[in-house]
C-alpha cells in the first residue's frame, strides 16, 4: 500500500481504494504523509512484532508498526529488543532479563542421540547470541539490568492492556449481539 502511495497518480489511487474497506480516511495518509516519509526508502516500511497467541481460538497475534524514519536505527533495535523480551516474559511469566543475560546450559543432560544433542547445542548458542545482543544494547543505552527490566515490564503491561482491550471488545460485541434491546454494561 505504501509503495502504491509512493508511486502517486490516479491509477495507484484506484488500486488503493479497491483494496481498502474505508479508503477515504486512509488514501490521503498513504498518498501524502507516508509517501513523503518513505520517499528514499526502497521497502521495509513496517515491523511485525509477534504478541503470542490469543486466548480461546489460539490464533497468532501481532502488532504491525509503521517505522519512523526519523528514529535512529539503534533506538529501533532497542525497542524491538525490549518487545522481544516482553513477549518472552509473557510466555514464561517470570522476570526475564537476568535469565536472558546468563543462559545456562542444561547440566547433566543425557541425550538420546546425536541429533538431540546438536539441537540442544544450537539452542544454547542462539541464547548466547541473544544475551550478547542484550549486553550490547544495555551498553549503548547506558542501562543496568534492573533498568532494562523496568522497560520490559512497562512494555509487557502495554501488551497486556492491548490484549485485554481486544478481549473486552469481543465480549461487548457478543453481549450486544446476544441482547440487542438492553445490552448489559460490561465495566
Amino acid at each position: 500500500m505504501i509503495t502504491l502511495g509512493k508511486r502517486g497518480g490516479e491509477h495507484s489511487r484506484h488500486q488503493i481504494e479497491a483494496y481498502l474497506y474505508q479508503p477515504k480516511a486512509v488514501v490521503p495518509l498513504l498518498m501524502d504523509t507516508y509517501a513523503k516519509r518513505f520517499a528514499t526508502r526502497p521497502g521495509g516500511f513496517t515491523r511485525i512484532i509477534p504478541m503470542g497467541n490469543r486466548l480461546g481460538d489460539h490464533a497468532p497475534m501481532a502488532v504491525i508498526e509503521i517505522l519512523n524514519t526519523e528514529q535512529p536505527e539503534t533506538e529501533v533495535s532497542f525497542s524491538y529488543l525490549v518487545r522481544s523480551l516482553a513477549t518472552m516474559q509473557l510466555k514464561e511469566e517470570t522476570k526475564i532479563v537476568n535469565k536472558a543475560l546468563a543462559p545456562a546450559p542444561a547440566q547433566d543432560s543425557v541425550y538420546a542421540d546425536k541429533r538431540s544433542f546438536k539441537k540442544a547445542l544450537d539452542e544454547h548458542r542462539s541464547k548466547e547470541k541473544f544475551a550478547l545482543k542484550i549486553k550490547k544494547a544495555m551498553k549503548n543505552a547506558n542501562l543496568s539490568p534492573e533498568q532494562l527490566q523496568d522497560f520490559v515490564d512497562r512494555d509487557m503491561e502495554r501488551a497486556k492492556m492491548l490484549h485485554d482491550k481486544e478481549n473486552s471488545k469481543r465480549v461487548h460485541s457478543f453481549a450486544k449481539d446476544t441482547w440487542p434491546e438492553n445490552t448489559p454494561t460490561l465495566e
